[in-house]
């Protein structure tokens, strides 16, 4: 992958960041806490997989984007190591929101999730930024 493409396909990587966080916000809007937290939860998957693809790292699942996000970005310090948590965290819940018959979330818990997804998008957006080459 050339300099160019992992510009261009992190930069699709990260409209889709925003796209899903914008979508996580609007169903907080309306209390649709499940669904929130699932965007959220690909919000952030899309950005940490925008991070990767900017190193010309790609990974092909959800696991091992997580696995090569703290590998790549987070071990050598380029992100904050509570980035690595959230993103996994959110992984959790987005199951639970999307699997688990019994699990609903309320209000509280729900934004906080969307909040985490929105630090995770905002921390690589400002990754991305630092590095022109990569934008």
């Amino acid at each position: 992958m050339t300099g160019e493409n992992r510009a261009e396909n992190a930069g699709q990587e990260m409209a889709k960041a925003r796209a899903a966080l914008e979508e996580a916000r609007a169903l907080a809007r309306l209390d649709m806490w499940d669904g929130a937290v699932s965007r959220a939860y690909y919000a952030a998957f899309h950005a940490a997989t925008a991070a990767l693809v900017s190193q010309g790292v790609e990974a092909r699942t959800h696991a091992g984007t997580h696995d090569l996000f703290f590998r790549h970005l987070v071990a050598p310090g380029r992100l904050p190591r509570a980035l690595s948590k959230d993103l996994a965290a959110l992984q959790r819940y987005r199951e639970q929101a999307d699997y688990s018959a019994s699990v609903r979330f309320a209000a509280d818990t729900g934004a906080d999730e969307v909040d985490r997804a929105g630090r995770i998008v905002e921390a690589v957006a400002s990754l991305l930024a630092a590095d022109p080459e990569t934008t």
